[in-house]
Parts: C-alpha cells; structure tokens; sequence
C-alpha cells in the first residue's frame, strides 16, 4: 500500500496542501508585483521550499530590469537543479551585469545540462575574470576536458582575483590532475591564493598531503597558517606537532584557536599541557577550541577545570564546557549539564544537549524531550540528536512526527555541503552562532540538516528498540525515504557538527535507513523498499567503531 502521501493513496492531494498553496501563492504575487526586497524575500522561500511545480515566476524574474533578482532567480534555478529553466537561462551569459553572468555559468554547471555546453565554452572568452571562472567551473562540472584545462591555465593569470578564483573553483573537485598546479599554487605571490590552495589540496588527499603542506605552517601570512592547520589536523599529522609547539606562542590570538584544532585532532599527548593552559586564556573562542580539543582527546584529568567553566560569562564557553564535560565527565555531572540546559542562550542549551548525549544517561530524557519544543533550531537538532544515544521511548512519537515534517519540507534542489553556510540570495544573514576576536563566523545549519539529524537519530532507536517499536520506527523511516526525490535518498548522510570528524565517508540516507549507522562497514547496496512500510532488509553491519 503506497503511503498516505503518494499520488493516488487515499485522501492525497494532486498538489501542495490547501495551506501550503496559499502561501505559495501569495509568495508568487510577491515576486511578481512586490518591491525589490519583497522579490528577494519570495525567491529566497522558493530556494529553500520545495521546487515549484510550475516555475513560470521564477523564469519571469530572469527577464527582471533589476540586476539583484536575476542574480536570486538564478541560484532558485541552480538550487533546484531546474533543467526546465536552460532555455531562460542560457541568455544570461550575455547579460550587461557581470554578477548575473557569473551566477547563470554557475546554475548551468549545477544543472549540468549539456544544451549549455557551446553557450559556456564562449562565456570563457568573458571580459570578466569571474565570469570566466565560473564558466570553466561549469563546464568541467559537465566533464568537459578543456575547461579543466582553461581553470588551469587561469593559475597563471596576471590578476591575482583570477588565481584565486581558480584555485578555489578547483578546491571544489577532487581530481588528482590538479595536485600539481596546486603545489605550484603554494608559491603564489598572492596570500589568499595560497590560502585556498592549501585548503584544496586538503580535500584531495593522499599520503603526500601532509608533506607538501607542513611548510605553509611557516608562511608569513596568518590566513596560510591557518588553512594549513586546518588541513594538517584533518590529516592527523603528528610529524607537524613540534612545529604547533613552537609557534603557538608566537602567534596572535586569531590564529592560536586553530592551532589548538588541529592539536586536539592529531590527538597527541605532547599537545595536553598547552590545552590546559589555553583554558585561562582571556580570549573567548581560544578557550572553546581547547575545551574542543580537550574533549577529543577525552582528558579527563581536565574536568575540573571544565566544570568551572560551565559558569563562564560567555555563552560560547558555556556551551563548549558543557559539550566536553559530556565526553570527559561523569554520570554524576548529569545534574549540573541539566541545569544548562535552562540558559537563556540558546547556544549554551545546545551544547548541554550534546554533553547530555555523550554522556548518555537514561536521567535526561525527558528533559531533553521537553527541549524538542525549544524556540531556538539549534537546541531542537541538539535534542534530537542527543535522545539517538540516550534512547528514551517517551521521545518516538515526536520524533516521528518531526522527522514526516522535515521530510516533506526537504528541497528537491542539490544541498551545500555538510559544514557550510546556509545561502541566502537576499542578503540576509542566517542565525551568527559564535563569532568575536580570533572566531571565525559560525553559521547554524541546524534546520537545513535536521531531516538528517532525525533520521540517524530514529535509526539508532531502531538498532535496540523492542520489535513492535522497530517495525512502528522502520516504517516510518521508509516513508520519509519515500518524500524524497531518488538523488535525495542516494545523498550521503549530513552528520551533525559533533560526529563531522570521526566519520569520513558516512553512509548515504538509503543505507542509513537499511540499518548501517556511521562507523558501520559498507556492505554493498541497500536493500530499502522505499514507501512500502515494512522493515527494508538490512545488510550485516560490521562492528560499530566506538560512540557515534
């Protein structure tokens, strides 16, 4: 029996809920008949809704005498992946704006329609250098072989903007043809060049990353060691860790936060005194690095320290205390991470969510329940996330009917990647988690990746739940796979911010939903009987690599 959502099942709608058409109309009339920041507001709600049935409006906002809403029509279009608006895009690239040709190249290359290919090839010869990346970024997206090498040959233009927009467009691929013209890259007489290349030759990889990158530790610039850092920790390199000794002091307090990363990551034990004396540094976000680091590295002789924190002045603190205690402290900090969990900051009550989890304990649920109600996005994902480990079956039914409405809401559209700043065509600014002196700017993705939050959470109730509650759980998880398009089942699973790091390949929604949680050995293609209620047939999961 096909669910209740599904065309043709009993009491299903051809389109949109009656509620939800309205407000689809009336976003329409905005866009159509709104002033300029009414247009913005109602592209913006189409971009993150569901893609429109009929985009007609949206191809009207190309042709707009207002260079800012062809620009957001645009990135609805590439959003959505919308193969229906080539047509309306495609003569854009000639558009008087530079900004609108840039941002059309990019929406054909996320559409990857190969109508574009000749419209794109001429866009190279763009007088505008970010145009012209953006189109050989397109076209390579369209595996099309001379556009890699044009976005090589821009390593080498006189324009120092052009480089950059090069060596980032590649950092967005991971194909191995690009490791030497980055290397080359690490030699540019721009800072912010070497910045990226840096980070892009970090998301290729390899057993020669770490080696070719440790050098950059010694730039003169702070932006390179920084990125460098970054890279080195994500790699665990512990050859680089008497290099982070010796600079770390030497360095000013916007840089010494990412050195303490890095540190944490590696997860050396030569590293636990700087920790530790990081955690009375005056400056905010050095002390939260630590105590993320320290929370890594399950020091557990520094919970004292830690527990005292739990009272800073700052938010940002109080939330990293609380997310560490979790993973270095006891059952009996239980009590005091609950009373964090009443902070008026939303952030603070987050991060006790994730200490709570961690530490696992049947006391707070439901206390963590009541915090599925929180006002603030950021504590709801929290919450979620923290019953998957503490299981209370007090919290099923809500869930349950959290994760039907996260998957109706899913965009059709490609997502950014896990990790990254939710766009905003409007300008406007998403909810600024954390920022201050040595910050960098932490921008909450909670809702975009609460469908996934939610779905790791159920399948972990699943995994130990009695059998009429597995059955109640899978069948419910199977119908939200069913609300999805079939590239949005295949998306490899967005890990919450806490788990981002202790997995490097997780597994995609469908093997997820088929019984392979994160730290499970991939055991081939799932066996998932999308919408059809019943229990998908599991694989054999390996053994579970520690707490997920």
């Amino acid at each position: 029996m096909p669910p209740s959502n599904a065309p043709g099942a009993p009491g299903s709608q051809a389109g949109p809920a009656p509620r939800e058409a309205q407000r689809l109309e009336r976003t329409l009339h905005r866009l159509r008949h709104g002033r300029l920041e009414e247009q913005m507001r109602a592209l913006q709600e189409l971009g993150e809704g569901r893609r429109p049935e009929d985009p007609s409006a949206i191809f009207e906002a190309l042709a707009s005498s207002r260079p800012a809403v062809r620009v957001a029509a645009a990135w609805v279009l590439r959003r959505h992946g919308e193969r229906r608006g080539v047509p309306h895009l495609l003569p854009l690239l000639n558009d008087p704006e530079a900004s609108v040709r840039a941002a059309t190249a990019e929406a054909l290359g996320v559409i990857c329609d190969p109508q574009a290919v000749p419209a794109l090839s001429k866009a190279l010869e763009d007088p505008e250098p970010v145009v012209r990346v953006h189109a050989a970024w397109a076209l390579w997206c369209l595996n099309r072989p001379h556009a890699q090498q044009k976005l090589f040959e821009l390593f080498q233009d006189p324009d120092p903007q052009v480089r950059y927009s090069a060596v980032t467009a590649v950092g967005r691929f991971r194909d191995p043809r690009a490791y030497p013209f980055l290397l080359e890259a690490l030699h540019d007489s721009s800072d912010r060049v070497r910045r990226d290349a840096v980070l892009a030759l970090g998301n290729l990889g390899g057993s020669r990353v770490a080696q070719d990158v440790r050098p950059s530790l010694d730039d003169p610039e702070d932006r390179v060691r920084i990125s460098a850092a970054v890279v080195l920790g994500k790699a665990r390199d512990r050859v680089c860790v008497p290099t982070l000794l010796r600079r770390y002091p030497l360095e000013d307090s916007w840089v010494r936060p990412s050195y303490l990363v890095a540190m944490g990551k590696i997860g050396d034990p030569r590293v636990g005194g700087v920790l530790l004396e990081a955690l009375g540094e005056r400056t905010p976000w050095t002390v939260v690095c630590a105590l993320f680091s320290i929370g890594e590295m399950r020091m557990r002789r520094a919970a004292p320290q830690v527990r005292e924190l739990l009272s800073s002045e700052h938010r940002t603190v109080r939330s990293a205390a609380a997310e560490a205690l979790g993973k270095i402290g006891k059952r009996s900090d239980v009590p005091r991470l609950l009373e964090v969990l009443s902070d008026p900051d939303a952030w603070a009550r987050r991060g006790a969510c994730v200490g709570l989890g961690f530490l696992a304990s049947p006391r707070a649920g439901s206390a963590l329940r009541a915090r599925l109600s929180d006002p603030d996005a950021e504590v709801r994902a929290g919450a979620a996330w923290a019953l998957g480990r503490v299981r209370d079956p007090g919290s099923i039914t809500r869930l349950l009917h959290m994760l039907d409405e996260a998957s109706r809401a899913e965009p059709a559209g490609e997502p950014a990647p896990s990790g990254t700043a939710p766009e905003a065509p409007a300008g406007e600014e998403a909810a600024v988690l954390a920022e201050g002196e040595g910050a960098v700017r932490l921008i909450s993705d909670a809702q975009r990746n609460l469908l996934d939050t939610l779905l790791l959470t159920l399948a972990r109730y699943a995994k130990e739940a009695p059998a009429s509650e597995q059955l109640r759980i899978r069948k419910a998880l199977n119908e939200a796979l069913a609300n999805l398009s079939p590239a949005a089942r295949a998306r490899p699973l967005a890990l919450p911010r806490m788990e981002m790091d202790r997995e490097r390949a997780p597994p995609t929604r469908e093997e997820l939903v088929a019984g392979r949680l994160p730290g499970d050995r991939r055991t081939g293609a799932p066996n998932v009987r999308v919408g059809s209620g019943a229990a998908p047939g599991t694989g054999a999961p390996g053994r579970k690599k520690g707490a997920a």
